[in-house]
């Protein structure tokens, strides 16, 4: 027997919940949310290190050579 459905079965008892769909459908849009949050703070994070390296290579060009 699957243990997702052992598992399921025993949560479902527990809390007395028959129809498991809510419960499906929460957790695919949490999972959801979480790649999502991911990709967004993987991109926030790429362009705060492109902006930065862009300001300091500026800053080290405008700066005349002493």
């Amino acid at each position: 027997m699957n243990t997702n459905v052992l598992a399921t079965g025993a949560y479902g008892s527990f809390c007395g919940v028959k129809d498991f769909t809510l419960i499906r459908t929460v957790a695919r849009l949490l999972r959801e949310l979480v790649c999502c949050a991911a990709e967004v703070l993987s991109t926030v994070i790429a362009v705060f290190y492109t902006l930065r390296h862009v300001h300091t290579a500026t800053r080290k060009a405008v700066v005349p050579a002493q």
